[in-house]
């Protein structure tokens, strides 16, 4: 419904019908931020899943280095117990 269609009907209502109205339009202006809201907690969820997803992927990359690492010392360690018995 609209602000206009509520006006008429407010004015043609008696004021019973003007309360019905009033309540309506807080209604609506109450729905309009709590959409708004959503909006904006919507957005702020995407910001914290684009951090997650950068932040797993730096802990992948960092848990790949360290795997190579750990292999290059491993096989550093097979050698010198081979040569150096």
């Amino acid at each position: 419904m609209q602000d206009a269609e509520l006006l008429q009907i407010m004015t043609a209502s008696g004021p019973a019908g003007v309360g019905v109205v009033v309540l309506a339009l807080l209604l609506k202006q109450w729905l309009g931020q709590v959409r708004a809201d959503l909006v904006a907690l919507r957005k702020q969820i995407e910001g914290v899943e684009k951090t997650l997803q950068a932040v797993n992927l730096q802990a992948t990359s960092h848990q790949a280095s360290t795997n190579t690492k750990l292999e290059e010392l491993d096989r550093r360690v097979s050698a010198l117990e081979k040569t150096g018995g």
